[in-house]
């Protein structure tokens, strides 16, 4: 009989995390990667999802890199996005949903 068990995603160590979250929870999670990285010397980064109205909010100045959702061009079926890199046009970088909630998702590419 086979395993019903679910794999749970994984990051490496120089994952990109996307934050779409706002606000305290935003900011407390960017620096706990920070802490992160620092006890386990690993180089995860991250990146904040935001509206242009928030480009001046604390949890985008406080993200390793940061995304404007206008900048979004096409969804994907379910919580896939394809996004590119920041500046540019849609492209190859793939969005995927990490478990847990609180507005995070693991970015590879």
């Amino acid at each position: 009989m086979e395993s019903t068990e679910h794999k749970r995603p994984t990051l490496d160590n120089s994952s990109r995390i996307g934050i779409i979250n706002r606000g305290e929870a935003a900011i407390r999670f960017i620096r706990a990667v920070r802490e992160y990285n620092a006890l386990y010397h690993t180089s995860l980064t991250t990146v904040a999802f935001y509206l242009d109205i928030e480009q001046e909010s604390l949890f985008v100045k406080e993200a390793d890199d940061v995304y404007p959702l206008s900048k979004i061009t096409r969804l994907h079926q379910g919580a896939w996005v394809s996004l590119s890199q920041p500046g540019a046009d849609a492209g190859s970088t793939s969005v995927r949903p990490l478990p847990g909630g609180l507005g995070r998702m693991g970015i590879s590419g």
